[in-house]
């Protein structure tokens, strides 16, 4: 006798992501597979419910990633729950409608391609009134390091490598003047512009020039001294 079997057609859905303006592949985008509509077996019975969720992917190095499920015939959809970093997530929804597509198809391919933006910080410089942009202002953002380590700022200046000079607000202790004139040499070779902008002398750190500068001027205790840039 003869036996003949016939395999049920699989249902193969890619997640995809690209950069928006480069088209570059995207490496960390994870994505969610769903039910879009209730599946029922061939007796009319539900198998799976809508909006079930099914899977989660994340894409690699070649910004792809494959849902593995042994899906059925059914609609699904697949959306992007979190967007790889730099990038704004993507608000786009991507439907798939899986059906019977004939005796000679092994598996029915989709490929769910979603795009995301790089995110950008345009920031301008106004005036006191706040309603004028200043041309060729230029505008500083303090990093708070928390150590003398310099791990925080590396990372920063390269997500950020727009940046050119660097200011050093370190503490005026030992281990903080001595960290100063460290960093200060390293990111001078590395090609920055650098300044040391510690606090004035009699103060530890900017902190306790703060706290000192909220002291009423007619108070007991008064301090001058020959600094005075302060960033």
């Amino acid at each position: 006798s003869l036996t003949f079997k016939n395999e049920r057609q699989k249902v193969q859905i890619t997640g995809i992501k690209k950069d928006a303006e480069t088209k570059e592949a995207l490496e960390g985008a994870a994505f969610s597979l769903y039910v879009k509509e209730d599946i029922y077996d061939a007796d009319g019975r539900l198998i799976v419910a809508a909006d079930t969720f099914i899977e989660k992917v994340i894409t690699g190095t070649d910004g792809t990633a494959v849902f593995v499920s042994d899906l059925p015939f059914g609609k699904y959809y697949v959306k992007e729950i979190e967007a790889p970093a730099g990038y704004v997530k993507s608000d786009a929804c991507f439907v798939v409608e899986a059906s019977y597509q004939g005796s000679n198809v092994e598996v029915i391919e989709f490929e769910a391609e979603f795009e995301n933006y790089p995110i950008k910080l345009e920031i301008t410089k106004t005036d006191i009134t706040g309603e004028h942009e200043l041309k060729g202002a230029t505008l500083s953002i303090m990093i708070a390091l928390g150590m003398v380590s310099d791990a925080p700022l590396m990372t920063f200046l390269e997500e950020h490598p727009e940046i050119n000079a660097i200011g050093f607000c370190l503490d005026n202790d030992g281990p903080g003047r001595k960290a100063t004139e460290e960093l200060m040499n390293k990111y001078y070779e590395l090609g920055y512009d650098v300044e040391d902008l510690a606090a004035p002398e009699i103060y530890k750190d900017y902190n306790e020039w703060l706290v000192a500068s909220k002291i009423p001027s007619n108070s007991v205790v008064s301090h001058s001294t020959t600094k005075s840039k302060i960033w």
